[in-house]
Parts: C-alpha cells; sequence; structure tokens
C-alpha cells in the first residue's frame, strides 16, 4: 500500500500507520480512501487480527481532512451540474461508507493521536471505538468544515452529536471549531488523555481489554440525550435555526445545511444518517458560495503559505522582532495578536497618532516605542516594557508594520525597510512623504 502501513504484533493488533508519501501532513486523498477500505476488510476477514490501532507517521499530526484540491480537480472536470453533483455525493459516500465498515468491523478499533485531527481525519477517528490524544495543549481537534463553506461528509454530523449531544455537537459544527485535547475529553468525543508518546500502548492496551467493543449507537435502546423529540432537543431546533439565519443572514448555505443534517439525521439509525448527511454534503458543495470560499480561504491560502506568489530573487529570511507604528484601534490589535503568537512585538506612540489605544504609556504626549511580550503556556500578554523615543533603539532584524493614518515623518528622519517591500513602495512613499527609505 502507498499510504498506510500494517504491523500485526505478538497479541494479534494491527498497528495501522498513515502516511501520505511526498506531503508534510497527511491528506484524505481518494488513493488513501481505497486503501483504507481493502483495510477494513482485513481486519473483519483475518482471523489472526484481533483489533486495530492507527496511527500517524508523521510528526505534523494524524491528518489534516480532506484533499479539496483534489476534490475541486474533479469538480472542474465535471461538464455539467448533475455530474458535479454526482461526484460530490460518491466522494463522500464512499468515504462514510468506508469509516462505517471499519466501525462495525466486529473488533476493537482504537487510535493514538499525537498531532492534530481535523476535518476527515477526527471522522475517521470518531468512527473508531476508542480515542487516545497525547497531553498537548497545542494539539487541536475538530470539524473546520464550516470555515471554507462545506459540511463534514464523512459522518461526523451525526458521530459526533451522538457523542457529546446536539447542542455542543452544533455549535462546534457551524463554527468550525476545534478543542484541545482536555476540552475534548470533557465534552466527550476523547476517551483518554495521556503523556505524549504513550498513545499507541494505551490504545492497545483498551483493545486486548475490550475485544467485542462497538459503537454506543449502535448497541440496541440507544437515543441521542437531546434529539429532537426531547424538551431540550425542540429548543435547540427552533432557536438554532433562528440563531443560524441571524447571524448569516441567509447567505450561507453550509450553516443551514448542518442544521437539517444533525435534526434529520438523528432520528434515524446511523446508516440511514451517512445517505442523509452524503445529500446535504454534495447539495452545499456544489453551491457557489461553497465554491468560492473553498478557492478563497483554502485552496489560494494554501499556495500562497507555500510561497506561490513570492518573488523568485528574494532569499527565505527570519523575523525576529515586528514593529508596529501607531497604537491606535487597528495597531493594537496587531500588536495584540502578534505578542499572543509569542513574536517579540514593538509598538511606537507618537502625539498625532489616534489616542493611543493600544496601551497607555509614561511617555505620554511624547510618545515613544514600548516592547509587548506574551506568557508562551497561555499567550496572556504580561508585559509592557519602555524601550525609547527612537526606531534607532530598536536592535536585530525586524519587518515594519503601519497603522492606517501613522506619519513616518513623526518617527525618524530615514526610516529602514526591509528587502522584500519593492522599490515602487519605495517610491511612492518616498514621493509622498519627502524621507530617504532605504532598500
Amino acid at each position: 500500500m502507498e499510504n498506510w502501513k500494517i504491523e500485526i504484533d505478538g497479541d494479534g493488533i494491527a498497528l495501522i500507520t498513515f502516511d501520505v508519501p511526498g506531503r508534510s501532513m497527511n491528506t484524505m486523498t481518494l488513493k488513501a480512501v481505497q486503501e483504507l477500505g481493502d483495510i477494513a476488510k482485513r481486519i473483519k476477514t483475518e482471523d489472526a487480527i484481533k483489533g486495530a490501532v492507527f496511527q500517524s507517521g508523521k510528526a505534523t499530526g494524524f491528518c489534516a481532512g480532506a484533499d479539496l484540491d483534489e476534490l475541486e480537480a474533479g469538480a472542474d472536470a465535471a461538464k455539467t451540474e448533475e455530474e458535479r453533483l454526482k461526484l460530490y455525493f460518491d466522494v463522500s459516500y464512499k468515504t462514510t461508507r468506508i469509516y462505517r465498515e471499519l466501525e462495525t468491523c466486529g473488533k476493537p478499533v482504537a487510535v493514538a493521536l499525537e498531532g492534530l485531527a481535523l476535518g476527515g481525519g477526527l471522522e475517521l477517528c470518531l468512527a473508531c471505538h476508542y480515542r487516545v490524544v497525547a497531553d498537548n495543549p497545542k494539539i487541536k481537534l475538530g470539524l473546520p468544515e464550516a470555515k471554507v463553506g462545506l459540511l463534514p461528509g464523512a459522518g461526523g454530523t451525526q458521530r459526533l452529536p451522538r457523542l457529546i449531544g446536539v447542542q455542543n455537537a452544533a455549535m462546534l459544527i457551524l463554527q468550525g471549531g476545534d478543542k484541545s485535547p482536555q476540552e475534548a475529553k470533557a465534552l466527550g468525543y476523547v476517551n483518554e488523555v495521556v503523556p505524549a508518546g504513550e498513545t499507541v500502548e494505551a490504545a492497545k492496551t483498551w483493545v486486548k481489554a475490550n475485544p467485542k467493543a462497538v459503537a454506543p449507537w449502535d448497541v440496541k435502546g440507544y437515543r441521542v440525550k437531546d434529539g429532537p423529540h426531547s424538551p431540550a432537543g425542540t429548543m435547540i431546533a427552533i432557536g438554532g435555526n433562528a440563531m443560524v439565519s441571524k447571524q448569516t443572514n441567509l447567505n450561507f448555505p453550509a450553516q443551514r445545511h448542518i442544521m437539517s443534517c444533525i435534526y434529520e439525521g438523528v432520528q434515524v439509525p446511523m446508516d440511514a444518517a451517512l445517505r442523509i448527511e452524503s445529500r446535504y454534503f454534495a447539495k452545499t458543495a456544489a453551491t457557489p458560495q461553497a465554491k468560492g470560499m473553498m478557492r478563497s480561504l483554502f485552496v489560494s491560502m494554501q499556495a500562497l503559505a507555500k510561497g506561490g506568489n513570492r518573488p523568485k530573487d528574494v532569499p527565505q529570511y527570519e523575523i525576529k522582532k515586528v514593529a508596529v507604528i501607531g497604537a491606535g484601534l487597528m495597531g493594537a490589535g496587531i500588536a495584540y495578536v502578534q505578542a499572543k503568537a509569542g513574536i517579540e512585538t514593538v509598538v511606537g506612540q507618537f502625539p498625532l497618532m489616534a489616542n493611543g489605544r493600544a496601551l497607555t504609556m509614561e511617555a505620554g504626549e511624547s510618545g515613544g516605542f514600548v516592547r509587548v511580550t506574551a506568557r508562551k503556556d497561555n499567550h496572556v500578554i504580561v508585559g509592557i516594557h519602555a524601550v525609547g523615543p527612537h526606531i534607532s533603539e530598536l536592535s536585530g532584524e525586524f519587518a515594519l508594520a503601519l497603522e492606517m493614518g501613522s506619519r513616518l515623518e513623526d518617527i525618524a528622519d530615514s526610516i529602514h525597510v526591509h528587502p522584500t517591500l519593492s522599490e515602487s513602495f519605495a517610491e511612492s512613499t518616498l514621493a509622498a512623504l519627502g524621507h530617504a527609505i532605504h532598500i
């Protein structure tokens, strides 16, 4: 197999490693899904296999979700709207059927997570009977599809409400949010959190102790705790739809379809619920809103993150600190986000800048520079330290961010701008301000 590796230990537990070749992060490609189907059949039929544990072969995480580039390429090749709808449905339903085969194979299946699991990656984890995650608050576990105009199409809208309740699941799915391992455990979609490096062993221990594991929704008499026919569920359906309509102004089909998908799906058995989800996935993915959001917010952003628009003749460099010129509303936001991310940030406030909202400075009307620092454990800003009145007092290589309305003539006679800024930018700024800007 190209994307999966299977090792069977002396106890009959198959350790299945997910490792897509040539990529820094695993994604659920069509080839990976096809091979996973073969694995599910093998687990079910081979007597030597008593159970299975999934893990990632990459340090970056388990899986970031479906390969949207591949999905969009297939959709672009479709000649008619009907072909496009069929493609979206087939991709979703094939994946969800394979996950379901794994879930109903008759043997215990667990997953050991040392890194993130998002989208289709988390949906695979939800189809496993037991989920063990490393105790690392930076690990993200969520379903972000709504952020790119889609809905989870491999069981996410059906398994998550059955695990943590309709209200909790709807909030998470509608917002495209994610949780840390401890938060996910508190909600109920992670079973165990252990120290890093011990996840596989913990998962194997559970598999050996539970040879007849089944999903909760496959046990006779199972009911969703706040389903549509409960008092709480009725209020969620009515209030939730009203809130979604108000917040989206009916401009985002994904959110409305998510609500319908959950409402309809939790009332029927899992197999029927998964068909409902795939139909809504196809209907959502074919909308112009989804196409635009996927292309703008994912495909194009991925290309930019890989340097797709970077000038070829500019070498890479490391920014060690950032200077934000202007401490008003916009400058405050820039400084806060950078400090929260752990970047050393220096904020400059000057007399002609509005209000100084970013911080209160002892320098008062005379202005000056201060350094904003953040504590790494919980990203809370804990320190604001005076540096001095001149930009020349900032040592080391830094990037310059200007708040709208900032006046460079209030800062220094000569501003040194990083080489990545274009010559045309320098010339236009020079003409407007009459200052020497050195490239």
